[in-house]
């Protein structure tokens, strides 16, 4: 005790060897007092040391960011990618039946005062042999159809390659040969810039239909 009081309180160092109880009571009280101010160093110097280390990871963090700026650059990608997905995601390619079926464009045609008509075109391929392929307009119980706005637009003509018709056209494609169709909706309300959802049907073997919805249509 006494080297502890006087190493911590040099006051003491010379003093007397014979110390009253009220004296070494204060005394005792003060190396209380000593010990509890350690401890709360200890504490802070513990807590600061932690926050330093937290401080080095971020430094070390953006350091390596710096480095590597493609990071970031492909993160931003990433969410172009992501939003373009979105966009896109309205179907516009079919590969069904050993065929490609791929809608290219609507078209306003013969506008008048109170109606139009719309031409949809498609470009066919057949990637597997050559094959017999029809296009229905309106043939008994299989009929292509828009939809827009509550109202249904039969189609009123349809056409593959140099093949036309009111009810169905049908060519023969030779493999890996595009070959261009097109289908016909007449009397549509002016008021239709936008098919909600247009279902179109072929035939090869068996029934195929394809549905392509919000498609623009353009002057």
């Amino acid at each position: 005790m006494k080297e502890y009081l006087a190493s911590n309180l040099p006051e003491l160092k010379d003093a007397p060897e014979e110390i009253k109880p009220s004296e070494l009571e204060d005394l005792e009280k003060q190396v209380e007092e000593l010990k509890k101010n350690e401890d709360q160093l200890v504490v802070k110097l513990e807590d600061c040391q932690e926050k330093n280390n937290s401080l080095e990871k971020k430094v070390e963090e953006l350091k390596n960011e710096n480095q590597n700026p493609t990071n970031s650059v492909e993160s931003e990608n990433n969410v172009e990618d992501s939003s373009t997905k979105k966009d896109s995601s309205l179907k516009r390619f079919y590969e069904i039946n050993g065929f490609v079926f791929e809608l290219q464009s609507c078209k306003k045609t013969n506008v008048n005062v109170d109606s139009q008509s719309i031409n949809c075109e498609l470009l066919i391929t057949s990637t597997e042999k050559n094959a017999q392929l029809r296009l229905y307009a309106s043939s008994n119980d299989v009929r292509s159809r828009i939809i827009e706005a509550g109202e249904i637009y039969l189609a009123t003509k349809a056409q593959i390659g140099t093949s036309r018709s009111r009810s169905y056209a049908s060519e023969n494609l030779i493999k890996d040969v595009s070959l261009k169709a097109s289908i016909t909706f007449d009397k549509v309300s002016l008021e239709v810039n936008k098919i909600e959802v247009m279902q179109i049907f072929f035939w090869s073997n068996n029934k195929i239909p394809l549905e392509f919805d919000d498609v623009p249509v353009s002057e």
